[in-house]
């Protein structure tokens, strides 16, 4: 038996999902929170991140990959190296239709990748 620290009652450890409340309790909590911090939340969901290409592009691809459309970058091949992927690039950029454009590589070629566009942005400004 494990005591909840909200309701102070003892419940059965299936009661408790690796937290300190119990199921019932965990969920008045969260709905409490929600409900002081809706200022927080609505700033949160139409501010920066709203807006943000990467963020959009990211979720799109996270999306597609969920729902089977694509498969999961760590199941395919690096397209610089031909090690196992990790990650997928979005290497023409996240604005528009080139959000969806997307290579499977691996974590130092995305690195390299990166440093090559930034160095390449760099110089030209």
């Amino acid at each position: 038996m494990q005591r909840c620290c909200r309701c102070k009652k003892y419940k059965t450890p299936e009661m408790f999902n690796g937290c300190a409340r119990c199921t019932p309790c965990n969920g008045l909590y969260f709905r409490e929170w929600r409900e002081k911090n809706l200022e927080h939340r609505k700033e949160y969901e139409n501010g920066r991140y709203a807006r943000d290409p990467h963020v959009s592009a990211r979720r799109l691809i996270q999306t597609a990959v969920s729902k089977g459309r694509i498969p999961a970058a760590r199941d395919l091949h690096c397209v610089d190296c031909g090690g196992s992927a990790e990650e997928y690039d979005h290497y023409m950029g996240y604005e528009g239709i080139n959000r969806r454009m997307v290579q499977p590589v691996c974590r130092p070629c995305h690195v390299a990748r990166e440093l090559g566009r930034n160095g390449l942005r760099q110089r030209a400004a």
